[in-house]
């Protein structure tokens, strides 16, 4: 008989290598497992976004990265409405969205982002926030102010030319960076810069509709007032007037006088928009030329040379900056700047006292003056060709008899209200944009963190795979790799059984 010795078989080389291969893998399943605790724990803090689009569609820019690494404000983004809502099923743009509200969070640990149903919280909000939310809406708020964004606002949308009636947009590009962006830039500066929009001697209307979603997406804060009923607020920093078309009486000039004075400390701004549809305005245009040494001109510039016109309009001459002021910082100072219908404006004296006048961008001079009598017959032929000088600045500068401070007041005036039209802001071959927030930094004193940050575009390309490929990826992944791993597997273990 055969006896069995446990002492022996502990000792032998077969215990031994099972032992060990047990161990080894016991060790390796744990490994396994704790690696993976350890990676979700580190991608819930700190997700992992490999971006394989062509032109980084995908990811946040270096500036926008770095503002948020120096975020010092709690911000929160409320998006009302349920995660897998908002994605629209995978539709590039909306997924950029949330993508980027994502990495906000993740660039800084001082955002953060929830969805909120309505449906199922109709009262969300109530008396917190003065606007009537929607679904879609999003709200971001620090302990300072909110902002709510529409879903309308993160995209550019097109229409198609047989679209007459614009009832079907098409989104061409996301603006998601840059609007949240701007939004948390907004929430969270201590004292932002205000600016005022004066209105009640109805304005020419459309053509300066694009200067308060710039100034509002480089975190300016924006409101309208009525000049003939209402005072302008002593915290606004700047002031707008958009062409009028009725003149101001003296109680308006005295309302402007008071805000530009300022208790004689000076340091408030003003943009005066002119327009060849406006008429005559002796008293408002009569104060700026008397006054501040601005005069708006009649008549309207036209380009004769076709090389300086955009479109098929001669009217809408392209201008150049003259580099006397405000393109310090400019990308591309030499760009041109576009100008529709421009009256001349010129500067009635260049030193007076505390003031000085400054010209600031100028037509070709290739253009003529139209008249405002002008009938049909009119042509350019027998006009003078010179350049036109079609926005002037003045400073009214005083010093501080305790500091000797330079305190400034400045009056900016634009021939042309269609400076600041959407298009022509938006457009990165014009200067339009970048010169007038360069310049509302300038006169108000804001130090320049703007995030220029490019809209993107579904740029993606699909990958062209034949159903015969198709196929033999399915046998090989579904089919003989499983086989493989199984064959491989059997014959290892019969080796050890029978060693």
């Amino acid at each position: 008989m055969i006896r069995y010795n446990e002492n022996q078989y502990f000792k032998s080389r077969r215990f031994k290598h099972g032992t060990l291969a047990t161990v080894i893998t016991v060790v390796f399943i744990a490994a396994v497992v704790l690696v993976n605790i350890i990676a979700t724990i580190l991608l819930d803090k700190f997700p992992l976004n490999i971006d394989l689009t062509k032109e980084q569609s995908m990811s946040m820019a270096e500036d926008s990265k770095d503002f948020l690494k120096k975020l010092d404000k709690e911000v929160k983004i409320h998006v009302l409405a349920e995660e897998s809502t908002f994605n629209q099923a995978g539709n590039f743009y909306y997924t950029h969205a949330l993508n980027t509200m994502k990495q906000c969070t993740q660039y800084s640990g001082k955002v953060s982002l929830d969805f909120i149903n309505l449906e199922k919280n109709p009262t969300y909000g109530t008396g917190k926030y003065s606007e009537s939310l929607q679904a879609g809406n999003i709200i971001i708020e620090s302990d300072l102010r909110y902002k709510i964004v529409s879903i309308e606002d993160l995209f550019e949308v097109t229409y198609a030319e047989t679209d007459y009636y614009q009832q079907n947009p098409q989104i061409s590009s996301s603006k998601a960076e840059q609007v949240m962006l701007s939004g948390i830039m907004f929430v969270s500066e201590t004292n932002p810069t205000e600016v005022t929009l004066l209105t009640g001697f109805s304005e020419v209307q459309g053509g300066y509709s694009g200067i308060q979603s710039l100034l509002e997406s480089n975190n300016y804060s924006f409101k309208t007032v009525n000049i003939l009923t209402e005072d302008i607020p002593d915290s606004s920093n700047m002031v707008i007037i958009p062409a009028p078309t009725k003149d101001y009486t003296q109680k308006e000039i005295d309302k402007l006088e008071t805000f530009l004075g300022n208790n004689g400390k000076n340091g408030k701004k003003l943009i005066y928009l002119a327009s060849y549809q406006q008429g005559n305005l002796p008293i408002l245009e009569g104060y700026l030329e008397t006054d501040w040494g601005i005069k708006i001109c009649s008549g309207v510039i036209w380009e004769t040379n076709a090389s300086n016109v955009y479109g098929y309009s001669y009217y809408n001459t392209l201008n150049t900056l003259t580099g006397n002021g405000y393109t310090d910082g400019l990308a591309d100072s030499t760009l041109p700047v576009y100008m529709s219908a421009s009256r001349p404006v010129t500067a009635a004296f260049e030193t007076k006292s505390e003031m000085k006048t400054t010209s600031l961008i100028t037509s070709a001079d290739t253009c003529v003056l139209q008249p405002m009598d002008a009938g049909e017959d009119w042509t350019p032929d027998n006009e003078t060709k010179q350049a036109f000088t079609t926005a002037v600045s003045c400073t009214r500068t005083k010093y501080d008899s305790d500091t000797n401070e330079a305190l400034e007041s400045t009056v900016v005036a634009f021939g042309s209200l269609d400076f600041f039209v959407s298009g022509a802001l938006q457009m990165d071959t014009f200067n339009n944009g970048d010169f007038t927030v360069n310049m509302c930094n300038d006169l108000v004193g804001k130090e320049d963190n703007t995030l220029n940050i490019v809209p993107k575009s579904d740029s993606s390309e699909t990958l062209d795979i034949t159903e015969a490929t198709v196929k033999v990826f399915q046998i090989i992944f579904v089919i003989v790799v499983p086989i493989a791993v199984l064959a491989t597997g059997l014959i290892i273990w019969f080796r050890r059984r029978h060693r």
